[in-house]
């Protein structure tokens, strides 16, 4: 059962490897040409949306369920919490596109005119930067299930909704605008369960033993 369990983890492993450099596009150009002639594209924008569902859920089970089961899905937090650096990514590039798109119209951007644009709006600015630096404190192993940064990452995620609802506006779900939805989530799952085998076989996961 050990060597089942060793090889089966490492197999979920060698799929999470290829399953990344299939779906990410984030490499020099000449390699990113290489990758396109495969038809290969960034596939990870839906990683923020899946765990604004996911981490509520998990979270009520580990108040609701016995300790001994609770530790699993804490576990599956933990590699929620790590896999939100992918998002990091995405958002990262997201802004350097804006910053091309601006130069492209011969906008001039410059370090003053960045600072003048962000203060007119300080709360969505203040926003955007903790939800980027916060999935680096999951790096943590002490930090990488923490039950507080969780909520404060949901409550980043979720907070167009919250402040919809707060001054009447229209209220959306997040990634109300994604369709379809099915293969969005079939690799964020896919994503998630090599994440937690990575995990798994670098003994980062506080697994209970039994017996």
């Amino acid at each position: 059962m050990k060597y089942f369990n060793f090889i089966f983890h490492g197999s979920l492993l060698i799929f999470l490897f290829s399953y990344f450099i299939n779906n990410i596009s984030y490499f020099p150009s000449h390699i990113s040409y290489f990758f396109s002639l495969f038809n290969i594209s960034p596939k990870m924008e839906f990683t923020d949306i899946g765990y604004s569902y996911l981490a509520p859920l998990l979270l009520l089970l580990i108040i609701f369920l016995k300790r001994e089961d609770a530790v699993y899905c804490k576990a599956i937090l933990t590699a929620a919490n790590v896999s939100l650096l992918f998002f990091v990514v995405v958002a990262c590039r997201e802004y350097y596109s804006l910053y091309q798109l601006a130069e492209h119209f011969g906008f001039n951007v410059s370090i003053s005119g960045l600072i003048k644009l962000l203060s007119t709006n300080i709360l969505v600015v203040f926003r955007s930067i903790i939800s980027l630096l916060l999935p680096f404190c999951f790096l943590f192993k002490k930090l990488s299930g923490s039950i507080f940064l969780s909520l404060l990452m949901i409550g980043l995620l979720w907070w167009d909704a919250i402040f919809a609802i707060f001054t009447h506006q229209e209220f959306h779900f997040p990634g109300y605008n994604c369709t379809p939805l099915l293969f969005p989530v079939l690799r964020y799952f896919s994503m998630l369960v090599g994440m937690y085998s990575f995990l798994w076989l670098i003994k980062r996961l506080n697994l209970a033993k039994k017996g």
